[in-house]
């Protein structure tokens, strides 16, 4: 029996640590006890670290305790009776019996195991590779609950099953898998001080979480490498540091999963004599390796086997245990010299060896099923998102190469695109330095993907390349919320200072944006761009299962922005197809900031506000020039004029100023030539007098006419010579005319025709509601945010 602690007399008691001395795995005020008026006594948690159990059931809520129950904070378990507390002195064992880890119908991994491995004991588990040693230990430590069979944690004579009362005891493990749990850009002190501050409690002071620091390096013999970068280290050093990380919170038992992996010889036993203290100083250690050169420093070694020859569906059995024991007493059980000797001798069936060890030992069958029961700890979610904040930023900071290279990946990408931009793209000028709507279109969309690309690649490796130190601190302490928004605070740091480039790049090569307003709502819309290509490169990084996968799963992320971001022109191709089309393109973050960048740039902003344009095809087409000309900016002769488009007046033609060529003056038609006079007749004069008269009257009006038909034959030359020169203006008006009709009709149609094809590819981008889209953007941020969460809950079950 270890401390009492006496509640005679005291009706309230707080149970917690005292600095600076105790136990850095319980709060400062982890629980309270108070008296009821009956004398007995309830029990409450005080949002602690790592919780408050009775009975190995967590508090949620206060409970009433009755005499026996037993109280479990943090490493420490006492026993309530009567007026008193009386502790438990720990020592931690483990005892598992007949484990099985059964994949599908065919395979298992684990033959009917059974091992117990005594508190305080350094213990290997040791054979060739796919014998299931790795198997074992993750069943033994509950991070891959067996499928048969139980797992106890034993304490003192009581036995607790592991998967059943895990939460209560998972404080306790530590676990070092394969592969380094720590960032190497970082010094050794850094990542110490980083990993103690997402697995201790928050109240645990900055003294008392130093001073743990400089224990544990000094019990690896690290001190003198705590301000080096861990990336130059050596191997053997830089699994110390592994194992320091894990011993920061003072685990009863420690798995190591082949850390010797990799290890010179020197570093190799140097490693085993430091786990051989750790044991010596009351840790359990447990270590997968497949070498034997050290084995002999274990107290006890596990020899795994597999089958080498199996006519059974021709599946590969593994997990049989063909020997548990002393190191030394296995060279007599193999009947070798050397245990190198050991690996060819398990070539023989392994169920013979298997057989052969259950005849030298005994074991107990326990049928029993389990389910694993995690619950978070109630660390502080924002102090661990600080904590993670500061870690990331550091380690980006630290490696000064990938910092100047991600700096540069921005300015370089932006200057490669804007060979493509210059000054007066936007303009409705024609020539080679005028406006182009095509281009600038184009030069719009480019905008947009860079931003996703820039954003994708930038963070794609960010989940994945810590997969295993996030495995590691999920299982002690780590929040998935923290994590996943400490990844999209850096994501938001890096988009601000991208999008402001891109911006920067754009204003000094395009001219454009030039108002303080556009300039912003412009800034906003790349920023967006780019953290939504920073979310999207989270997401393949977590679904990435490693870090080469990742820039596959990027090439489709990025031909779908690509193919459906809206540069291509829509085209019907059959309701199913153009429903599945549509959805694609909603969810894709670059269609979105194209349109917004296009309207903001004001491309095709007179169009869309122009009547004239709202019609259909065959509407606009019956309409007259004067009906164009009143009521239409962009359409008709006044066009060139009233409309902005970029590089409509390429088209112009001076005939489109020009009046209409004057026709020539009709020419007056001489008329008919004059009435001859008549000859008077002899019946109608009655007198000589009279008719020579009449006579001389005729003779007199004859002149007159002769000299009106010379007059007339004068006039009939002199018009049919006006005619011959009135033919030959008309000719040349007919030409001049057709001519400046032609011109016209080329300049204002090629015009119309150049508003009409960027209408119906890219109409839909040339008036859009900004803010909408924006909208849009964040809420495919959010979902991609909210399925961060998700992927990264999904992996804590396998």
């Amino acid at each position: 029996m270890g401390r009492v602690i006496s509640l005679e007399g005291r009706d309230r008691i707080t149970l917690g640590r005292q600095p600076p001395t105790a136990d850095i795995s319980v709060s400062l005020r982890h629980a309270q006890m108070y008296r009821n008026r009956d004398g007995s006594f309830t029990i409450i948690d005080h949002h602690s670290y790592s919780g408050t159990f009775v009975n190995d059931r967590r508090l949620s809520k206060a409970q009433r305790l009755s005499i026996g129950d037993r109280i479990r904070i943090g490493r420490f378990e006492f026993i309530f009776k009567p007026n008193r507390l009386e502790e438990i002195l720990p020592g931690l064992s483990i005892d598992a019996k007949n484990l099985r880890k059964e994949i599908g119908k065919s395979r298992n991994l684990l033959q009917d195991v059974s091992i117990f491995i005594p508190a305080g004991k350094f213990v290997a588990i040791v054979g060739e590779s796919g014998c299931g040693k790795s198997t074992l230990m993750k069943t033994l430590n509950g991070l891959d609950p067996a499928t048969g069979g139980t797992v106890y944690v034993v304490e003192k004579d009581r036995h607790y099953d592991l998967y059943d009362c895990y939460d209560a005891f998972r404080n306790q493990f530590g676990y070092v898998p394969q592969e380094d749990i720590i960032h190497r850009e970082l010094k050794v002190a850094e990542a110490l001080n980083y990993a103690a501050k997402l697995r201790m409690p928050d109240d645990v002071s900055d003294a008392e979480r130093e001073a743990r620091i400089d224990d544990v390096l000094g019990m690896l013999d690290l001190r003198t490498k705590r301000s080096q970068k861990i990336v130059t280290l050596s191997g053997g050093e830089r699994k110390r540091v592994s194992i320091a990380v894990e011993l920061l919170s003072g685990p009863s038992l420690l798995f190591l999963d082949e850390a010797s992996s990799g290890l010179d010889p020197h570093h190799e036993a140097e490693l085993m004599d430091r786990l051989k203290q750790l044991s010596q100083k009351g840790h359990t250690v447990i270590l997968v390796t497949h070498a034997t050169q050290n084995i002999t420093k274990c107290d006890l070694v596990a020899f795994m086997a597999r089958e080498h020859a199996n006519t059974r569906k021709g599946v590969i059995q593994s997990g049989y245990l063909v020997y548990y024991g002393s190191p030394s007493n296995a060279l007599n059980f193999f009947g070798v010299n050397y245990f190198d000797e050991i690996y060819a001798i398990l070539e023989n069936p392994s169920d013979n060896w298997k057989r052969l060890y259950r005849k030298s030992s005994s074991s107990k069958t326990v049928e029993k099923h389990r389910s694993q029961k995690q619950v978070d700890r109630r660390s502080s979610a924002f102090l661990q998102l600080l904590t993670l904040i500061k870690r990331n930023i550091n380690v980006i900071t630290r490696d000064k190469i990938s910092l100047i290279l991600m700096l540069l990946v921005a300015p370089a990408v932006g200057l490669l695109s804007a060979v493509f931009w210059r000054h007066g793209i936007f303009s409705s000028e024609g020539g080679p330095y005028g406006g182009d709507a095509e281009l600038a279109i184009t030069n719009l969309f480019v905008a947009a993907i860079i931003c996703c690309i820039t954003g994708a690649v930038s963070s794609m490796r960010e989940i994945v390349k810590e997969r295993d130190i996030y495995q590691r601190e999920r299982m002690v302490s780590l929040q998935i919320v923290p994590y996943v928004l400490s990844k999209t605070f850096v994501a938001i740091i890096l988009s601000l200072y991208q999008a402001a480039v891109f911006l920067f790049i754009i204003m000094i090569s395009g001219g454009w944006p030039v108002t303080f307003n556009i300039i912003l709502q412009v800034y906003l819309t790349l920023f967006l761009a780019t953290l939504a290509g920073m979310m999207q490169g989270l997401l393949i990084s977590a679904l990435a299962p490693n870090q080469n996968v990742a820039p596959l799963l990027l090439i489709i992320v990025l031909v779908l922005q690509l193919v459906f971001g809206g540069i291509i022109p829509e085209r019907d191709h059959g309701p199913f197809t153009n429903t599945v089309t549509s959805g694609l393109s909603a969810i894709t973050t670059t269609k979105w900031t194209f349109e917004s960048m296009v309207t903001l740039s004001g491309v095709g902003s007179c169009v869309a506000k122009d009547s004239c344009w709202n019609m259909s095809s065959s509407e606009r087409d019956i309409l007259s020039d004067q009906y164009k000309a009143d009521k239409c900016s962009c359409a008709g002769p006044t066009l060139f004029e009233k409309c902005s488009f970029p590089g409509i007046r390429e088209y112009y033609s001076p005939s489109i100023d020009e009046s209409e060529p004057p026709k020539p003056e009709k020419l007056q038609d001489p008329g008919d030539p004059p009435a001859q006079p008549s000859e008077p007749r002899r019946s109608d004069i009655k007198s000589v007098g009279a008719w020579t008269n009449a006579w001389q009257q005729y003779q007199d009006d004859m002149k007159t006419w002769s000299d009106m038909m010379d007059e007339y034959h004068s006039q009939i030359k002199a018009y049919q010579g006006n005619l011959s020169t009135y033919e030959k203006d008309v000719n040349d008006y007919t030409e001049k005319y057709k001519k400046w009709q032609e011109d016209r009709s080329r300049a204002i149609g090629k015009a119309e025709g150049l508003i009409n094809t960027m209408k119906q590819n890219y109409g839909h981008a040339f008036e859009v509601n900004i803010i909408f889209n924006w909208g849009i953007v964040f809420a495919i941020i959010a979902a991609i945010f909210v399925a961060l969460l998700g992927i990264q809950r999904l992996k804590d079950q396998f």
